[in-house]
């Protein structure tokens, strides 16, 4: 009898501890992560969930997604959640910044037709295992762009802005490139410097061998998207800068690179690339400037 207490004593103990623990989880107490992990937490539709339904979903289908899902999650890393009072000013910028210069220059249909199906927002940095590299966003199959380390940027800084719209431009081009593929002639201006180890090598390297960044020494398609990301997030006098720390020949080579983007844009997209970059870099300013 003695024995039979003492075991439902300590199980009443260990239940008010398991209690205790649960409280103290900080996941759990923050407002400021909605982890979504069961299939009934999905199916809750928030005032955040109709915003994001109304401005984004509806008009253009393009799915904003912010809840932890480990199905969603690249590489098989742990992610964090983005907070979710950061979603919005996130998703802000993305309108901003990347969406109304391509509806400006062109229309709607340009986001409509081609925009990723979804957003996938997450709130801790990526970092490829075989690399060890940081990732800012990903595109997969032109059909997602997933962007990290929402927790962190600071919108307010236009060096930390402009890296962030970098990337969406980034994976956007892939996006129309997977649509629209390029001409070989891209390829072909530096055909023998594309290498797997672009790391050991520094962008005064790269840009004297006539690429805008290490990283687009890895593949034509990431030199394409590297060279048209960076025109469309820094200004006309920054890039220019950029072009003649490539020296005669660099210079040479990207701007013959750039001319193909142009007639890329032109002749598959009707749209002109000097005035999409005016719009863009000009949102990034006005996004800073608040």
């Amino acid at each position: 009898m003695n024995t039979y207490k003492f075991i439902i004593n300590a199980l009443v103990l260990l239940g008010l501890f398991a209690t205790s623990c649960s409280e103290k989880n900080p996941l759990e107490e923050s407002s400021d992560f909605y982890l979504g992990i069961s299939g009934k937490d999905k199916e809750i539709k928030t005032a955040l969930d109709e915003e994001l339904f109304q401005r984004f979903q509806k008009p253009f289908n393009i799915e904003v997604t912010y809840r932890w899902d480990g199905s969603q999650t690249p590489y098989n890393s742990s992610n964090m959640p983005p907070k979710t009072h950061l979603v919005i000013p996130t998703m802000d910028i993305v309108e901003n910044t990347f969406m109304k210069p391509y509806i400006e220059v062109k229309d709607s249909t340009i986001i409509k037709k081609f925009a990723p199906r979804q957003f996938v927002l997450y709130g801790s940095p990526l970092i490829n295992p075989q690399s060890n590299v940081e990732i800012a966003g990903q595109a997969e199959g032109g059909i997602k762009i997933g962007l990290f380390d929402i927790n962190n940027i600071d919108f307010t800084v236009r060096s930390e802005l402009s890296w962030f719209m970098k990337t969406i431009h980034h994976e956007f081009v892939h996006i129309l490139n997977q649509k629209v593929p390029f001409t070989d002639e891209f390829q072909q201006i530096t055909k023998s410097s594309y290498t797997g180890s672009f790391n050991v090598y520094t962008v005064d390297d790269a840009l004297q061998r006539g690429f805008i960044s290490p990283y687009s020494m890895g593949a034509p398609m990431e030199d394409f998207a590297e060279l048209t990301s960076y025109y469309l997030t820094m200004s006309r006098a920054d890039f220019q800068s950029m072009l003649d720390r490539g020296g005669a020949e660099g210079r040479r080579l990207l701007e013959a690179k750039l001319q193909i983007i142009e007639a890329y844009y032109r002749e598959n997209f009707s749209i002109d690339l000097h005035e999409l970059q005016e719009k863009s870099f000009s949102s990034i300013v006005k996004e800073t400037s608040k």
